[in-house]
């Protein structure tokens, strides 16, 4: 509970080279770490309420650290809610996106950091659109394979469950909404437990038990890795959702999740091939394939043409036809604009392509096919053409 005087910012540089050192010892090397947990945040567990200004110094102080003792660990900024980096309809966040503003530290950040706890999580895909920077879900406690397969569309390269391996009493929750110091944190951890995370382990038996969602997850975290990159696809079509990722070659990974209560056949296509598969009702599969890679070619920004003066009542919605020319030629390109925010622009469907035949997992959920109910055809379209710049 405090701040982070202005003297000792580099002396918690050093503290930080010192920790990744120490673990180094024991063999563990620290992929990355953030530039503190939630800064900003004025609670009794250790944090600190850290302005832009001091978050800007820190990082330039970590890196210079890491780089004077040859560390390759990433540093992360940010660490904090989706509200808190940007909120164009808000004037409370802090608006931690000015950390960037500085050109020094957007170039020593290596990612961007969020947490789920408030605010809209399309502000992932719009930190990193905007920034360049590989977004990453470092903190949740949401085990639904639904959020996992929403945040990974939405550019998340990383999705990190906290706190999910308990003892059979629920482990402890060191978490007091008490604001002094005066904290009996013996007391805390007797009264304060957090019981039906993934796993609990049996300390008496030595057995353990897991949740019926660890096979879910492990239709994203058995499948992909490291060396995969999202590629755009379709949106979400009779209760069917997909994320398709490619590696570094010509293979390629789906994860679908059905959320009807009936099976759904599904086509994926592809680069004018395609295949089709069977997805049971509230269940996810996951699919890989080797197929043909479509050309890559440059995506290019449409130009919209000139707009003629807007005169718009404050208690009234004005819309105003947009257009624009293409230079890939995705047309058409046609928006209209409403209240002050356009919708994304249109494009052109994808072309078909056939794999090899896939081969697939699947995880279906407690709940029952209705018998005798029939089915629907829903279409995956992947675009590889598209690559995101995100990899898990």
């Amino acid at each position: 509970m405090g701040r982070l005087r202005d003297d000792a910012v580099d002396v918690f540089a050093r503290y930080y080279v010192k920790y990744l050192q120490a673990y180094a010892r024991h063999g563990i090397r620290v992929d990355a770490l953030t530039l503190l947990n939630e800064p900003g945040m004025d609670v009794v567990y250790p944090a600190m309420d850290i302005g832009i200004a001091q978050q800007q110094r820190l990082v330039l102080a970590i890196k210079r650290e890491l780089a004077a003792h040859r560390l390759r660990t990433r540093l992360y900024v940010h660490d904090f809610n989706f509200w808190d980096w940007k909120d164009p309809n808000s004037t409370a966040t802090k608006n931690y996106h000015r950390i960037l503003d500085d050109p020094r530290v957007r170039a020593a950040a290596d990612a961007i950091a969020f947490h789920p706890y408030w605010g809209d999580p399309a502000v992932m895909r719009d930190a990193y659109e905007q920034t360049g920077k590989p977004v990453h879900l470092t903190e949740t406690s949401d085990l639904s394979p639904a959020t996992v397969l929403s945040d990974l569309r939405l550019d998340a390269s990383s999705y990190v469950l906290w706190a999910q391996a308990t003892d059979q009493d629920g482990g402890t929750l060191h978490w007091t909404p008490a604001r002094d110091n005066a904290i009996d944190w013996a007391e805390v951890g007797r009264t304060t437990r957090w019981p039906d995370r993934l796993v609990k382990v049996d300390t008496t038996t030595g057995t353990f038990t897991v949740r019926d969602e660890l096979y879910a997850l492990g239709q994203f975290a058995r499948y992909l890795g490291p060396q995969h990159v999202r590629v755009a696809s379709s949106a979400a079509d009779n209760g069917v959702s997909n994320v398709v990722f490619r590696d570094g070659g010509d293979g390629f990974v789906a994860v679908l999740g059905n959320d009807a209560a009936t099976d759904r056949t599904v086509e994926v296509v592809l680069a004018g091939e395609s295949f089709t598969a069977v997805v049971p009702a509230h269940a996810y599969a996951t699919y890989r394939w080797t197929g043909r890679v479509p050309p890559s070619r440059r995506n290019h920004a449409p130009v919209l043409r000139a707009v003629a003066p807007v005169v718009a009542d404050q208690f009234a919605t004005t819309r105003v036809p947009l257009s624009a020319t293409d230079r890939d030629g995705d047309g058409p390109v046609a928006t209209a604009w409403s209240c002050g925010w356009p919708t994304a622009p249109a494009r052109r469907p994808p072309t078909r392509s056939r794999y090899a035949t896939p081969r697939a997992r699947c995880w279906r959920g407690r709940r029952r096919r209705t018998p005798g109910a029939g089915r629907r055809t829903s279409r995956c379209t992947s675009r590889s053409s598209w690559p995101r710049a995100t990899s898990w």
